[in-house]
């Protein structure tokens, strides 16, 4: 949809959300992917631009695939953003940028897949701390703000001095407001936080229901179907995998999560036909038993096939041929039938109007990337029902996945459900 169509059929919600915007000055969108929360976004900015008699500096700061798939491609070729508009990657930004940013006087500041500043340790969120202090307004935009707990949420407020939050460190509003359970490491027993207390949950509602607007796809949206199945693949246990499965019990419950995810990831691979070796060659033990599953799956329709690691699109490809490309633009023009991607290529680009089937042949246990996945297909403008295919092997690893998927498991709790099913 193109902005001048939005300006004539733009829905209540949107409108909704570009008044908190301009109201509150600091405030976040969070729209479920493909309901349009860019256009109410670029609504407000526009006006503040008009108040500035359109001198107003904007920053707007996204993934690199979210500036090269959407930004780039749909909206900057509108002419419709404010002129003294920067689009920075949240990379370049943390690098060598991050000075310059800082230096200069922006208006406005928008953190597109804000989501990104859930861990307030990391580089980005303390580059947005130091922004949007000394900023009039700062707006924040997900489809997928909360991963584990609302701890997602409020470090995402902190960064962006939302509700008064950035007056908190985040050990002082842990030790406030969450309730705490004992984790353990490689140095040691810690304290880490869980959730928010009960007590609080009344206030923080409020806080939320004040700068934050939240929209879920309903029945006026008159979606089409969304079909999630598991196929289940026959799996014969070789001896190699249950030695990759000793590899998950002998790291030990306080191992350090990277330790962790080393040892579920080379059991997933194990029962996939591989492993990768230390000096990251790959190692096949026979060929990937869904294969042959595939082939009837497809029909000739056009399909997204999702995987994890690069042997699995080696061997896809290898399959598939030049029924397959890794280009989603190229995919958009109607040359190949199969669209393979990574499960982490999983944000800004749309189609809806392309393809209705997606099948998650190896997948990755992150729940934020299998909804934005999702959501690439089954959003607005649909009009055929959308069929989400999980592909997994009986009785192994990826079961536990697939459970952690749905249950928005942290890394520990798939780790021990896996030593639990052993």
């Amino acid at each position: 949809m193109q902005y001048v169509d939005y300006v004539n059929h733009r829905r209540q919600y949107q409108e909704l959300g570009r008044d908190l915007l301009l109201t509150k000055k600091h405030a976040c969108l969070f729209f479920e992917p493909g309901k349009g929360k860019t256009y109410p976004c670029i609504d407000a900015m526009r006006e503040i631009d008009n108040m500035k008699g359109g001198k107003a500096n904007v920053l707007i700061i996204s993934s690199a695939d979210a500036i090269r798939r959407m930004w780039n491609v749909d909206i900057v070729p509108q002419h419709i953003l404010p002129k003294n508009t920067f689009l920075v990657t949240d990379r370049t930004a943390i690098g060598d940028t991050s000075q310059i940013l800082l230096a200069k006087r922006w208006d406005i500041l928008v953190v597109d897949e804000c989501h990104i500043l859930k861990a307030n340790s990391s580089k980005i969120h303390k580059l947005i701390y130091k922004l949007a202090k000394n900023i009039d307004y700062v707006w924040g935009l997900t489809g997928t703000p909360r991963g584990n707990s609302d701890i997602d949420i409020w470090c995402q407020l902190q960064a962006m001095w939302i509700g008064g939050q950035g007056k908190f460190s985040y050990t002082a509003w842990t030790r406030i407001f969450c309730d705490f359970e004992t984790g353990y490491s490689a140095y040691g027993r810690f304290q880490k936080p869980t959730g928010l207390k009960e007590k609080y949950r009344s206030w923080w509602n409020d806080l939320l229901d004040e700068y934050c607007l939240f929209v879920n796809y309903d029945e006026e949206d008159d979606m089409p179907d969304l079909n999630i199945e598991v196929l289940k693949v026959p799996y014969k246990k070789t001896e190699d995998y249950d030695n990759a499965i000793q590899g998950i019990i002998s790291v030990g419950e306080f191992a350090t999560t990277t330790q962790k995810i080393v040892a579920i990831n080379k059991a997933q691979q194990v029962c996939n036909g591989y492993i990768y070796l230390p000096d990251k060659s790959v190692h096949r033990y026979h060929a990937n038993g869904k294969i042959q599953y595939l082939d009837a799956l497809l029909k000739g329709q056009k399909t997204v096939i999702v995987y994890k690691h690069i042997a699995d699109y080696e061997e896809l490809l290898a399959h598939y041929g030049k029924r397959a490309t890794n280009d989603i633009d190229v995919f958009k023009l109607g040359r190949h039938e199969i669209l393979l991607l990574q499960c982490g290529e999983c944000k800004s680009f749309n189609l809806q109007s392309h393809c209705h089937l997606i099948i998650f042949y190896t997948m990755d246990y992150s729940f934020i990337k299998f909804k934005q996945m999702i959501h690439r297909c089954w959003r607005l403008g649909q009009n055929i029902a959308t069929n989400v295919i999980v592909m997994q092997h009986e009785g192994t690893v990826e079961k536990q996945i697939w459970n952690a998927v749905q249950g928005k498991y942290k890394i520990h709790d798939l780790y021990m459900s896996i030593k639990k099913a052993v």
